[in-house]
């Protein structure tokens, strides 16, 4: 992840891209398209969300998924890694469905989407 932090989630996508390996690229691709990236959430996710102020709503990035109601730093780098997902799959993120996706499963729970109840 290194220490620059991406404006947009294009931008985040390449400098996941960057740092990735022909190979790994293609093993990406074959990730489920419901959950791609799952298993990084505990390690590359992790770095993501700190390393990028996922947490917060401070840095353009934050700031970008905010605009579309996203708040949760998980739910942020679930979305990032599904983007990436897209780009490696010819497909477009459709980031208005992800956000309502997000919003049902906050609902779903009793709670607003930025943690709160």
């Amino acid at each position: 992840m290194k220490n620059k932090i991406p404006e947009t989630i294009n931008g985040a996508v390449d400098l996941i891209l960057a740092q990735m390996t022909g190979a790994e690229k293609d093993l990406y691709a074959k990730e489920p398209e419901s959950a791609p990236g799952a298993q990084f959430h505990f390690g590359g996710g992790m770095m993501m969300r700190n390393a990028w102020g996922l947490w917060f709503n401070k840095t353009k990035l934050s700031k970008w998924f905010k605009k579309y109601g996203v708040y949760h730093g998980d739910d942020r780098s679930s979305i990032i890694y599904k983007a990436l997902w897209c780009r490696l799959n010819g497909k477009k993120l459709d980031i208005k469905w992800e956000a309502e996706h997000y919003r049902r499963y906050w609902a779903a729970k009793g709670l607003k989407p930025d943690g709160g109840k």
